[in-house]
């Protein structure tokens, strides 16, 4: 079997022989082969298509690690997997996604025919899975449901995570997608997959209405009596602590040890917030759920495991300064299961209990008050983290912003006492490349309702084809939706004639650039693939309420295509030139060439961020992965042959005199200067020629020079420093990336950031950068000896985003000054930093 690990959506190629060992890696300089193929796959933890955070404090929607299994198309629950692979330090909330590598023999095996035409797999995983607890590599799915796990609940108020499971093949979870792959016929392919996970445990919350008093008229408690809402507390008996990963399959016998119980504490543990009018009825909300594995139990004298909730109210009577404690025993859950004389509480289940204070309870802990309350218990991905509820009407969602990744069809849920009707949407976009001879503007465009509806109208070439649809509906277990379907394509705008408004290099400033775009009658759909994100911005409201009434709810979507471009303008513009705390070669010394103001034909004062998960069908040339070398090199060899190349024992003595000492931020919080001595540079070798990093920052026009020597230009790269991106991470580009951000530049997309007619260096040779051509160019490296290391020409630099933008405690700002700030990998070959 196949192992390989993988990091936060970035595919890996590890030299790791054993799977659960060890953690994810981040991506090295391993190269997909040619047989094999991608896998996208995406995991939720709640019924939305975002990866925003629902619940940030408790952690309930995290995703911090995946055991992902594949099992081929008819696979029955006690197959084995076919493959497996382990993600960790994902950080994800709500959803995320990861690429998988798979050899197409596998592949061919998982779906059960030969790769002439598409087919499914099964997929199972497991998420945050507890440490000292291990899965067979090759788990049958019933293993995977029976693995015992145990969890800290009545212990630890607030979790780290949860332990869910997904299985596409569970049709009755929305948003479960079996891995489709489709082969390209070219020794390669793509596929993707979709999966709701689902928790092992289950929530149990408790929301009071407490009265200003109680009055009592006769009897020995006869009196005023005024409740201490500060000190209010509710505890827990006969929580569970361990079961199944998949309890709804199979049920573990549990023992005395497996329960806890959370009894009383001086700091109120779990105490109450009083929400206000916003909480509605229930206006005091518990401050932390309780969380507890599934149980089971009968209503018997006998029972000794039956899970119940304690609350404790102390209250003062009339005037006195003392007060008397009352108890109240509530249940968790009011009615029998179906059928049955017991009563249970079941994985991913959120049971709310809502309670009326009315009357005082037992004073004897030892014998509480049982109450009656009210009952909901609903999937815990639908509940909403807030509901805002005045006298009977309510309209919620669970957040306001949402982001998608490469999905044409978004469902976001929500909840409503009422009809309700989408009042406005609009849809807006940017692009980069429209006013001509400019600095890099970006014209942002909005779609109305109005210019949607008739771009269904006009299309009738198209089947009367609107940009988006949209429309509310029901999901599969019957719950509000709001659903937009939007195909992730370029649009045309065209004039009330059928003109088309040009996009690209056609207007003055960006004013006549906005207004003409913006004035379009309707629009018509591209060929090709979508290069901005398209933000949706709607509301829904009350059908029965006027616009701006407290019914109603704007939500704004985010859907990100396969392949999006990002425009950073640099912090100093429009300065005319760049300044020593901001763009800096060497510390800021021009030995490596000038540090530019924006003057000529190239004066672009945005670097651009281009981020590519996805290709197209006539992209599959390029390789998405990690360019860079995996060892490192600190440029001090002039003249580099085969054997010259980064090796794990050469080239890693730290930068000669070429380089000067500054400030490094590795290690954290060294105060001493060094010269570069953790660079990996580009791999120069042919076999990476059309290897292209899957998100990569491009230098701006104030990092122009004179011309180069090879020499020159790398170690320029290597000490470059943009903006509040340090030195020692930018390097020379692939001859695969500077074609594809070219290619970019000829079908309008951004503006041209390598110029015509001139020389610039990729990692595998100097590249003549010929006429624009509309339909794309070939580029072609040369690097003969001589040419190799006596041309000087021109660089144009490159920032590994992927990579660095994790390192978040390795960051400077705009105004640091100049910053060394290369670091070791965090690679299994060469330990971790």
């Amino acid at each position: 079997m196949m192992f390989r690990h993988f990091i936060n959506a970035l595919l890996v190629v590890a030299a790791s022989a054993s799977l659960w060992s060890c953690a994810g890696e981040d991506l090295d300089s391993g190269k997909t082969g040619a047989g094999e193929g991608n896998i996208t796959l995406t995991f939720s933890s709640a019924r939305t298509g975002s990866r925003a955070t629902a619940d940030d404090t408790n952690n309930e929607d995290a995703i911090n690690s995946l055991h992902v299994f594949l099992y081929h198309s008819d696979a029955t629950d006690d197959t084995p997997a076919v493959l497996s692979q382990a993600f960790t330090s994902l950080d994800a909330k709500q959803q995320t996604t990861v690429k998988m590598s798979v050899e197409l023999e596998t592949m061919a095996k998982l779906i059960g025919h030969d790769l002439t035409t598409s087919g499914t797999c099964r997929m199972v995983a497991v998420a945050n899975l507890p440490a000292g607890v291990t899965l067979p590599e090759d788990a049958t799915i019933n293993q995977l449901r029976s693995q015992a796990v145990t969890a800290s609940f009545g212990t630890q108020k607030v979790q780290t995570g949860f332990v869910m499971i997904g299985d596409t093949s569970e049709a009755d979870r929305a948003g479960n997608a079996a891995v489709t792959f489709t082969p390209d016929g070219k020794g390669s392919g793509t596929g993707s997959g979709n999966v709701m996970l689902v928790r092992a445990a289950a929530r149990i919350s408790l929301a009071l209405s407490v009265p200003d008093r109680i009055e009592i008229a006769d009897g020995s408690n006869a009196g005023i009596w005024t409740p201490v809402s500060s000190g209010m507390q509710v505890l827990i008996t006969n929580g569970v602590n361990r079961a199944a990963i998949d309890p709804s399959k199979v049920s573990i016998t549990l023992t005395d040890e497996d329960y806890f119980n959370i009894s009383t504490s001086a700091d109120g543990q779990y105490g109450f917030t009083n929400t206000g009018a916003a909480g509605g009825t229930y206006p005091y909300k518990m401050d932390v759920p309780f969380y507890t594995y599934p149980n089971s139990w009968e209503k018997t004298p006998t029972e000794t495991h039956r899970t119940f909730m304690t609350l404790i109210v102390p209250f003062r009577k009339d005037q006195e300064t003392e007060y008397q404690t009352c108890y109240y025993s509530v249940p968790v859950v009011k009615d029998p299961d179906e059928g049955s004389n017991s009563y249970s509480l079941r994985r991913n289940t959120a049971y709310q209990v809502n309670l009326t204070l009315n009357m005082l309870g037992s004073f004897s802990p030892q014998e509480p008050l049982d109450i009656e309350a009210s009952y909901q218990a609903v999937d815990w991905a639908d509940v909403p983290t807030e509901v805002n509820i005045k006298d009977y009407r309510y309209l919620v969602v669970n957040q306001t912003k949402y982001i998608v990744n490469n999905q044409t069809s978004i469902s976001i849920p929500f909840y409503t006492s009422h009809p309700v009707e989408i009042s406005s949407i609009t849809m807006s976009y940017k692009r980069f490349n429209a006013v001509s001879g400019g600095n890099g503007e970006v014209v942002d465009i909005t779609v109305s309702k109005d210019q949607n509806h008739q771009s269904g109208l006009q299309n009738t070439s198209n089947k009367n084809d609107s940009i988006f649809a949209y429309r509310l509906d029901k999901d599969a277990t019957d719950n509000n939706v709001l659903v937009i379907d939007h195909k992730l394509v370029p649009w045309t705008p065209k004039d009330s004639n059928g003109n088309t408004i040009s996009e690209n290099q056609a207007y003055s400033n960006v004013t006549a650039a906005q207004n003409a775009l913006n004035a379009a009658a309707y629009y018509t759909p591209t060929t090709g693939s979508a290069y901005s994100p398209y933000t949706f911005k709607v509301t829904i409201k009350h059908t029965d309420q006027e616009d701006g009434s407290p019914w109603e709810e704007t939500l704004t979507i985010t859907q990100y295509p396969g392949m999006w471009i990002q425009a950073d303008q640099n912090s100093y513009y429009p300065n005319g030139s760049a300044q020593n705390s901001n763009v800096y070669v060497n510390g800021g010394k021009n030995s490596l060439g000038g540090v530019s103001s924006l003057s000529g034909n190239n004066s672009n004062p945005n670097m651009y961020v281009i981020t590519v998960n996805t290709l197209d069908s006539d992209q599959k040339n390029y390789t998405i992965d990690d360019p860079r070398y995996l060892f490192i090199d600190n440029l001090n060899s002039t003249n580099y042959n085969t054997e010259d190349l980064p090796t794990p024992t050469s080239n890693g003595q730290a930068a000669t005199n070429w380089c000067n000492q500054a400030t490094a931020l590795y290690p954290k919080n060294s105060t001493s200067q060094r010269r570069l001595t953790y660079y990996y540079p580009t791999n120069e070798s042919d076999l990476f020629a059309y290897v292209i990093a899957p998100k990569i920052r491009v230098a701006s026009s104030y990092g122009k020079t004179g011309n180069l020597s090879r020499t020159e230009a790398r170690r320029r790269c290597a000490t470059y420093q943009e903006d509040k991106y340090p030195a020692g991470r930018w390097r020379v580009p692939t001859l695969g990336e500077m074609q594809y951000i070219v290619n970019l530049s000829n079908t309008g997309k951004i503006p041209v950031l390598f110029s015509n007619s001139t020389t610039y260096l990729s990692a595998q040779g100097w590249v003549d950068i010929p006429s624009a051509s509309s339909s794309g160019v070939t580029l072609t490296a040369y690097n003969g000896y001589s040419g190799w290391f006596a041309t000087e020409e021109y660089v144009r630099c490159v920032y590994d985003e992927w990579y660095w933008e994790k390192q978040t405690d390795y960051t400077i700002t705009a105004t640091t000054g100049y910053r060394l700030g290369d670091m070791p990998k965090a690679n299994p070959e060469e330990g971790t930093h």
